[in-house]
């Protein structure tokens, strides 16, 4: 089995696990564009090492991921989307203003963020929030950290992006030990953050030396 057949077995199940739960469109939105994230990464890896897929092959199954951008997931079965996904009529949706100046639209305007931009716009259906999560973690853990909190959040919340925190210049970057970084996690959350069970542990590459992760609101329900 390739890496992208485990992948898409992988995808399967976890989308199955999500058929008739309240929040399936924004979390199964969420994982087609963690897997077009993988697939993009897997056709650099291809034509780099000529492996047993070719690019062709998985541009065509990109491209399938791409036509769902816009269509309605929540009640689609996983082998009724992926058999023949140009039949399904895609339903293109706007943040409202409001909001967009909420989260910042400069933001949004990245021609690498058309997933995110539909992940708010379902957030926003399902009556969710939006949060900041501001952390100082070890720069050599970030991929750690950040794997981590989206396993924890999953499936009460998604990571939208992940930024430099404002004031993070205001602390020394680099330690005798290991260098710091202080990011931030754009957050869309089904409840109260303090409601969630993430628990953030030094070994995923928090440090809490300088300052506790912090939670604030951007835009509520």
């Amino acid at each position: 089995m390739t890496r992208v057949q485990k992948r898409l077995k992988t995808l399967q199940e976890s989308w199955d696990a999500l058929q008739g739960q309240p929040y399936a469109q924004i979390l199964r939105r969420t994982l087609l564009r963690d897997f077009a994230r993988f697939l993009h990464a897997e056709r650099s890896r291809k034509i780099q090492k000529n492996a047993q897929e070719t690019p062709d092959e998985l541009r065509d199954l990109d491209k399938k991921v791409d036509h769902l951008l816009e269509v309605e997931l929540a009640s689609r079965t996983f082998d009724a989307l992926f058999a023949n996904p140009w039949t399904l009529p895609r339903v293109p949706r706007h943040i409202s203003q409001g909001i967009l100046q909420s989260l910042g639209p400069e933001k949004f305007s990245r021609f690498d963020r058309k997933w995110e931009q539909q992940m708010v716009c379902d957030a926003i259906h399902g009556m969710w929030t939006f949060w900041n999560l501001d952390a100082w973690i070890e720069v050599l853990k970030a991929e750690t950290f950040h794997e981590k909190l989206a396993k924890g959040l999953w499936p009460v919340a998604v990571v939208l992006f992940t930024e430099s925190a404002p004031g993070g210049l205001e602390k020394p970057l680099l330690r005798t030990d290991r260098p710091l970084w202080k990011g931030r996690w754009v957050i869309a959350c089904s409840k109260n953050p303090a409601q969630l069970s993430w628990n953030p542990r030094k070994e995923d590459g928090l440090d809490t030396e300088f300052d506790p992760p912090v939670w604030s609101p951007i835009v509520g329900k």
